[in-house]
């Protein structure tokens, strides 16, 4: 079983294989491991969809810190502004690779077809301040294509429609749907712990909320509570008019004998 990742460098056919490693139930490939194989690295195409390899201030990598694997496909590569001789090792290494390696197999030739009409450079970008929602996190990275930008390709298998990336433990998701093109980030720390607080107060507000409904049936129980027992307390003093009606009729049937006798 092929346990890696085939990935192209846009607008050539060097293709390399990365080695994918299971985390949380999950194959991922680590941005490092994209970025040892190829320097430079900008983005990660997939029929249009971007995903960007985003930077802070301190050039530190930013989430996501891997992608999924998804075997059937062949992710594209595209690398930052480099200069011509450092973009053309890049290439001659990952062809030399191909050529000694990939081909070998011959389980892979002539699937590797998707491609850009040449090879993109793109200049580095990083990002000066951190943000709160995940469509600004994205507005200056998403690199914009056309259609008339792509060639005709064939592809090694149906891209899923599930998360085109894979997020840290928590569950920091960057999603990319290929059928729209709609990208997702949830890139900075701030957006992540306004997340965290906000589902902290939803868990709060629904336990106050089951508390609430919780007096609301003891109200009803001791609202029905105190109806019997004002309907018991009616009926009582109902009977004890009847017993003192007859009390009287008593006493007084007693006083007319009294009366008689006398």
């Amino acid at each position: 079983m092929d346990k890696t990742q085939h990935f192209r460098l846009a607008g050539t056919n060097a293709i390399k294989k990365i080695p994918y490693e299971p985390v949380d139930e999950h194959n991922v490939i680590f941005w490092e491991d994209i970025e040892r194989v190829f320097p430079g690295v900008e983005q990660v195409e997939y029929d249009g969809a971007v995903v960007n390899l985003l930077r802070g201030p301190d050039q530190q990598r930013i989430r996501p810190h891997r992608i999924k694997h998804h075997p059937s496909v062949v992710l594209d590569v595209v690398l930052s502004s480099l200069d011509e001789d450092a973009s053309a090792t890049v290439v001659e290494s990952l062809q030399v690779t191909q050529l000694s390696a990939d081909t070998s197999s011959g389980d892979d030739e002539g699937e590797h077809t998707l491609s850009r009409t040449t090879a993109t450079m793109l200049p580095s970008t990083t990002i000066t301040t951190t943000t709160t929602t995940t469509t600004t996190a994205l507005s200056g990275f998403k690199r914009k294509t056309s259609k008339d930008s792509l060639l005709p390709y064939k592809e090694m298998g149906t891209l899923s429609q599930k998360d085109f990336l894979e997020s840290e433990t928590e569950q920091q998701l960057v999603s990319i749907h290929p059928s729209d093109l709609q990208v997702q980030v949830l890139a900075s720390t701030n957006t992540q712990e306004f997340f965290h607080q906000v589902t902290q107060k939803g868990g709060q507000m629904y336990q106050q909320n089951e508390q609430l409904i919780a007096s609301l049936r003891n109200l009803d129980d001791r609202t029905m509570n105190i109806e019997s027992m004002a309907s018991k307390i009616m009926e009582l003093a109902s009977k004890n008019n009847e017993l003192l009606s007859k009390n009287y009729k008593l006493t007084s049937e007693n006083k007319d004998q009294l009366a008689h006798i006398s």
